[in-house]
């Protein structure tokens, strides 16, 4: 047992930012398909395929009636979530992790959660709407559910982002450790289109400025930093610690965000056939921890880029 926990600490990214349930559970069973993965040499993208395969085919199952068809359809999502894990622990053991690599996971993820949602949709379009005389939902769940799915999309954005700006300042500030849609955009500007990687380029580029548009006070300090270190400047350790250190109490909010927290919550709603709650409860309770954690994450960069102020004698 202390093999595979250590095992599993070597190929996880950290554990401040990983889900209780992936800790504890999923990752000990992805690191068994992992181990077959690399040694039958499948590529890390392949196996971030079957992810989302698994995952689209256990959403459509959702759709059915049965509790049985969606205990099925919950155990394929469950093993989209495995393999999920499995394609990033492939990655950095077989040293094949790439950006392009990341995009693909990011794609195969979104495959999942639009089955989800449609099935689920589909679903509730025929079922009553309760408290009324017989009315269904019709054609209405449908904008409920785009709003619901934007806010889920929205809300594993801002965890990732955020869940990456902790690495970034653990693993020591390394540039190629963290991107700014400004420098996405001037490199998508020279390269060649229509290229692997000018599509990568070009969806991450969009993903990030995304992500910086809800976050402006973090962009203002990412790029205090950048222009910090083009001057050929360094961050010292009490300067990383002290972000660091205040970041790491936040970490419990892209945990709470993440993909398992959700799916129990579906798979229960599902079992016990009350599942139109779910897009509720991701608008608001999911929606209100969202904002939480962005503006505790947005005051600690405050905090920051004035502390950097401070200890570089920059002009404010």
């Amino acid at each position: 047992m202390n093999k595979i926990v250590q095992e599993i600490k070597r190929l996880e990214k950290s554990s401040e930012t990983t889900e209780f349930f992936d800790k504890y559970f999923s990752e000990i069973i992805a690191l068994f398909f992992t181990k077959i993965f690399v040694r039958l040499n499948i590529h890390p993208n392949l196996v971030s395929m079957l992810s989302a395969i698994c995952g689209v085919y256990g959403g459509y199952l959702l759709y059915f009636r049965n509790v049985f068809i969606n205990l099925f359809g919950i155990l394929f999502i469950f093993l989209s979530n495995v393999f999920d894990n499995s394609d990033g622990q492939v990655a950095r053991d077989s040293g094949k992790a790439s950006d392009f690599g990341r995009v693909i996971d990011g794609i195969c993820d979104a495959f999942v959660y639009i089955s989800v949602y449609f099935f689920i949709s589909l679903r509730l379009s025929g079922d009553v709407i309760p408290f009324t005389n017989g009315v269904t939902f019709g054609f209405m769940i449908w904008p409920i559910a785009f709003i619901a799915g934007y806010c889920q999309k929205l809300q594993a954005a801002m965890a990732d982002y955020f869940r990456i700006l902790y690495l970034y300042f653990k693993k020591g500030l390394r540039k190629k450790d963290f991107d700014l849609s400004c420098n996405l955009k001037a490199e998508l500007k020279s390269c060649r289109k229509f290229t692997k990687k000018f599509f990568y380029l070009y969806f991450y580029h969009s993903y990030t400025k995304d992500q910086e548009n809800h976050t402006p006070r973090t962009l203002k300090m990412l790029l205090r930093m950048q222009n910090i270190r083009d001057k050929g400047d360094n961050f010292s350790e009490k300067e990383r610690m002290y972000y660091l250190s205040r970041a790491r109490k936040y970490c419990i909010y892209p945990r709470l965000l993440g993909f398992h927290i959700k799916s129990i919550i579906l798979y229960v709603l599902v079992l016990i056939k009350c599942y139109v709650l779910y897009f509720p409860i991701v608008v608001l309770v999911f929606g209100t921890v969202n904002i939480i954690m962005v503006n505790k994450f947005e005051k600690l960069s405050l905090d920051f880029y004035n502390f950097l102020g401070e200890q570089h004698a920059e002009n404010q």
